[in-house]
């Protein structure tokens, strides 16, 4: 624990509990998204657009890890506006 840790203690980002930015039981609630064409909304792999969506103006894909709710809104929020940059700690 360093002494950062003492002056501003972590938060979850969801739920407010101390310890972690992400608490074990507000990990749990992380959904994952199925890849999906951005022009069809159909699945396809690695979110790439359908060789017949295409058009010249179109995306390629578009990939997407998580659904911005709950804990990632709450940990994207830190990032941007709080300009909390150990999140990733958390996850390595």
């Amino acid at each position: 624990m360093s002494l950062l840790d003492l002056v501003f203690p972590k938060h979850c980002v969801s739920c407010g509990r101390a310890g972690n930015y992400f608490c074990p039981k507000c990990l749990t609630t992380i959904k994952r998204v199925r890849q999906i064409c951005p022009v069809c909304e159909r699945p396809t792999p690695f979110g790439q657009t359908h060789t017949f969506c295409r058009t010249r103006n179109s995306l390629d894909g578009l990939i997407s890890l998580f659904t911005y709710e709950g804990i990632i809104r709450g940990a994207i929020h830190k990032l941007k506006y709080k300009f909390v940059t150990d999140l990733e700690s958390e996850f390595w």
